[in-house]
């Protein structure tokens, strides 16, 4: 089976788009080998509409689709094989409005090497529900005040006091694990802000993935989460030369951004490290995509790329063409 991506749309806070293997779309298509001639394509794919409901009570969601494209193209028996929501009295609020869409998508049928279009089975897409202004709102259920209160006291001096609360709040055993993994994350970034040792903050990040990564795929709290404490860790890899973890941590949290619909200037400088860990590693396209997405990023927040950075960018771009 193989799966690429090859819709990505936005219209009305939804986004849909087609799974690799791993289950997420490629950060830069551009670097992926061509497309087989002969593989299927989406031709026609409306994003779903967002429902009134879900706006109304500011729901969000991701579902996780299975389909078989028929040899004409046509969608048949679109299946919801996953699916999550921030508000849990609420779980298939998204489920009519996504396969009412999914239904009238259309493709360009796969073809034997004679040019006979064939079935297509067990094809998967992801469509994701987003609030513009949420983007870096996480639904902690009984816990969104009190993070949102220990996550404004980060940036005062005195922080023993808000780190012993935190540790209390992991002793407990009633934390759901995406609410465990947001408070593992924000006990690493008391202690990055306090300049303790990087050994320790790369355990607590480790371990907060551990528990928003435990489905076969992330909700819409994981992919926030993610590109936050991603873009740390992949800091730790790189401060240590590990240029495959850097590289992997720092891509995966960028792309954790897109399906949350996060566009922020403090991926600037995100992309330039991930350039650099692609620069290591010889990827010669990755590491100029990275930084021209940097340099794209820039422009839009008065940001200009270091001056060490203008003879790789062009031996990369050399190397990559």
């Amino acid at each position: 089976l193989t799966l690429s991506i090859l819709l990505m749309l936005c219209a009305g806070g939804t986004h849909a788009h087609h799974l690799d293997h791993s289950g997420h779309p490629h950060l830069f298509s551009n670097c992926l080998p061509e497309v087989d001639p002969l593989a299927y394509r989406l031709i026609y794919g409306k994003a779903p509409n967002y429902p009134k409901k879900a706006r109304q009570k500011s729901i969000e969601g991701t579902l996780v689709v299975e389909l078989t494209i028929k040899e004409d193209g046509s969608v048949h028996n679109p299946t919801i094989i996953w699916s999550d929501t921030t508000d849990k009295i609420y779980p298939d609020i998204f489920h009519e409005a996504t396969l009412k869409a999914v239904k009238e998508w259309r493709y360009q049928p796969a073809k034997d090497p004679f040019g006979k279009p064939l079935e297509s089975k067990r094809i998967l897409g992801r469509v994701s529900f987003l609030l513009e202004g949420y983007e870096d709102t996480l639904n902690l259920g009984n816990h969104d005040a009190l993070f949102a209160r220990l996550t404004e006291q980060l940036n005062r001096n005195k922080r023993e006091k808000s780190i012993n609360q935190i540790n209390n709040i992991l002793a407990e055993n009633r934390l759901t694990k995406v609410q465990r993994a947001s408070y593992l994350y924000l006990k690493a970034m008391y202690l990055y802000k306090g300049s303790s040792p990087e050994g320790e903050i790369k355990n607590l990040l480790i371990e907060s993935k551990t528990n928003y990564e435990t489905e076969e795929f992330m909700s819409v709290n994981g992919y926030k989460l993610h590109s936050f404490a991603g873009i740390l860790l992949g800091q730790m890899y790189l401060n240590e030369s590990d240029w495959n973890n850097a590289a992997f941590e720092l891509e995966t949290a960028l792309r954790a951004a897109r399906e949350a619909s996060i566009q922020s200037e403090r991926f600037f400088t995100t992309y330039i490290q991930l350039g650099i860990a692609h620069y290591n590693l010889q990827n010669w396209c990755e590491a100029y995509s990275s930084w021209d997405n940097a340099q794209n990023l820039g422009k839009k927040h008065g940001l200009s790329l270091p001056n060490d950075l203008k003879e790789p960018i062009k031996f990369a771009k050399s190397k990559s063409n």
